[in-house]
C-alpha cells in the first residue's frame, strides 16, 4: 500500500510539471525559462501562490520569494497572458512581514504583478489590520466566508478580469 501511495504521488507530479517547465529557482527573472507555452491569443496561463509567508527573496534551495515568482510572470507574459493569483497567508511569518504587519509584503506584492488574492488566516494574525491590507493592495483580495460584526462580508466574494479576450 505504502509503494502505491508513493507512486501515485510521483506520477502526479510528473504529470503537473510536464504540462510546462520553469526554472523556478532562479533569482535573476533574465534566468527563468518558460517550456513550451501555448500561442498568444489563444491560451493563458494562472500562476499560483500560496501560503508565501512573507517570502520576499528565497533561499535558492526549496523556498522561492516574491523576486523570483516576479520573474516567473515576466517570463510568462513574454509569450502568453498570465494571471498571478494567491491563496492567502502572505502576511506574516517572516520578520519583514512581521515588522510591517504585513503591509510590506503587501507592497511587495503590488510590485509583483499580482492579479488576485485570498484571505488567509495570517491576515488576522495582526489584530484590526485586515481592512488596512485590503486596501494597501493594488489588486483584489477576495473572500466569501469573512464577515464582521455586522455580518456583512469584509472582502468582495468574487472578481472578473478580462484576459486574452476571455472575462
Amino acid at each position: 500500500m505504502k509503494k502505491s501511495k508513493i507512486l501515485a504521488n510521483v506520477l502526479a507530479l510528473v504529470m503537473v510539471l510536464s504540462l510546462f517547465t520553469v526554472n523556478a529557482l532562479a533569482a535573476d527573472p533574465e534566468t527563468v525559462s518558460v517550456g513550451s507555452a501555448p500561442a498568444s491569443g489563444s491560451s493563458f496561463v494562472i500562476l499560483h501562490t500560496n501560503d508565501t509567508h512573507g517570502y520576499v527573496k528565497g533561499d535558492a534551495k526549496s523556498v522561492i520569494g516574491f523576486d523570483t515568482i516576479a520573474g516567473i510572470k515576466t517570463a510568462f507574459n513574454k509569450t502568453v497572458p498570465t494571471l498571478l493569483v494567491d491563496g492567502g497567508d502572505f502576511s506574516n511569518g517572516q520578520p519583514f512581514a512581521a515588522m510591517t504587519k504585513g503591509m510590506g509584503v503587501v507592497e511587495v506584492m503590488n510590485a509583483t504583478g499580482y492579479d488576485f488574492g485570498a484571505i488567509g488566516n495570517h491576515e488576522f494574525d495582526f489584530k484590526d489590520n485586515v481592512e488596512a491590507l485590503l486596501a494597501a493592495a493594488k489588486f483584489p483580495i477576495l473572500s466569501a466566508n469573512v464577515v464582521n460584526p455586522m455580518g456583512k462580508l469584509i472582502a468582495p466574494p468574487t472578481a472578473i478580469k478580462e484576459i486574452a479576450g476571455v472575462g
